[in-house]
């Protein structure tokens, strides 16, 4: 073989070709060590890869019995992984991965025409935490922080560690209610546009009319999610179908008596309430949700431009809620100012990494 190699490539050098076939079993040598070392281990390294194979399997285990997947937007399904092993979707998790003893079931959760895989791991050495239970585990009954109450978790105060990379994109946490998690948008090139245009009979004039079951801003954010502007196909599982507060409210209500849930609206998207504005500041005479000081130990009066809300004026018919850095105002339905999208992030998402402060947000697995 040395002579052969000597002579055909390297003139008779014997040196050099004895060197070059040395070189080339060692790297022959690694490359056989690491396929038999994948072999033997299953190639699965850490958790998160144990993640994946358990997604995977489940997809598969569901595409063959997709009479067991759930029918309801936001309705849950879990399989077991002895489930799994036993359909011969997976290998036994204690021949995947040799590094921890693990038990696991996959949740499934609908959304819209998009399912949601979550794995659920439980190891000797790991267990996931899920974005709401991250949260939870900071609530506060002073300061700055996310406060419990009315049996809806919100944040509240100026400085605020609740920022969220969601589809490459910045948002912040409002609240945590029975929908999900309540986030907007921070982005700020967001478009102007019109709440409602239409002909109103009690101005005769197209001041538009305060109705959001029939407002054009309510096209906008349907055309918005069909059309992924804000949120793209790949990061739809996430999202509930929320019902929405969309009722009506007069000048001067007192936070405590605020009730907009009366009427509600399903989607996916929507824009942020009138009270979330008061709701979300620390100042002790802040009682009405459109009083001045509720701009005072707030965290959005960070929020730029004059952004619409879900909610109507109650005293007319053309009038419509807008909060910015001074607060919520009235303005005409048929007027421009900004969309803010506004999301529900399903309950049962997981916590990949983050602190939740600007710099370091929360990510979601």
């Amino acid at each position: 073989m040395l002579d052969f190699v000597a002579n055909k490539f390297f003139k008779g050098n014997k040196n050099i070709a004895f060197i070059v076939l040395a070189v080339g079993g060692i790297v022959i040598f690694i490359i056989l060590i690491i396929i038999v070392a994948n072999i033997f281990s299953g190639g699965i390294k850490d958790y998160s890869g144990l993640e994946k194979e358990l997604v995977n399997a489940t997809e598969k285990y569901y595409k063959d019995n997709s009479n067991l997947l759930p029918k309801e937007d936001n309705n849950v399904v879990s399989v077991n992984d002895s489930t799994l092993v036993e359909g011969k979707y997976i290998k036994d998790l204690s021949k995947l991965y040799k590094k921890d003893t693990c038990t696991a079931k996959v949740e499934v959760i609908k959304s819209g025409e998009e399912y949601l895989y979550n794995p659920i791991l439980t190891c000797e050495n790991y267990k996931p935490k899920t974005l709401v239970d991250e949260l939870t585990s900071h609530v506060v009954a002073s300061d700055s922080g996310l406060y419990y109450q009315n049996n809806e978790y919100v944040f509240k105060g100026e400085y605020i560690n609740n920022y969220v990379k969601f589809d490459d994109k910045l948002w912040r946490i409002v609240k945590i209610d029975d929908n999900g998690i309540k986030m907007y948008l921070v982005y700020e090139d967001l478009d102007e546009y019109t709440w409602d245009d239409r002909y109103n009979l009690e101005k005769q004039s197209d001041y538009g009319k305060n109705v959001y079951d029939t407002s054009r801003v309510k096209v906008y954010l349907e055309d918005a999610y069909n059309n992924n502007k804000y949120v793209s196909n790949k990061f739809k599982k996430y999202l509930v179908n929320a019902n929405w507060c969309v009722d009506s409210i007069k000048e001067n209500t007192p936070i405590s008596n605020i009730n907009l849930c009366s009427k509600t609206a399903k989607g996916f998207i929507g824009l942020l309430g009138v009270d979330d504005y008061a709701k979300a500041s620390l100042e002790t005479t802040c009682k009405n949700f459109d009083d001045v000081q509720c701009v005072n130990y707030n965290y959005m009066i960070e929020l730029n431009y004059t952004n619409w809300t879900l909610n109507a004026y109650s005293g007319d018919t053309y009038s419509v809620y807008a909060v910015d850095s001074n607060g919520v105002d009235i303005y005409r339905a048929s007027s421009e100012r900004r969309i803010r999208p506004t999301v529900y992030l399903n309950s049962h998402v997981l916590l990949s990494s983050g602190d939740g402060s600007e710099n370091n947000p929360y990510i979601i697995k």
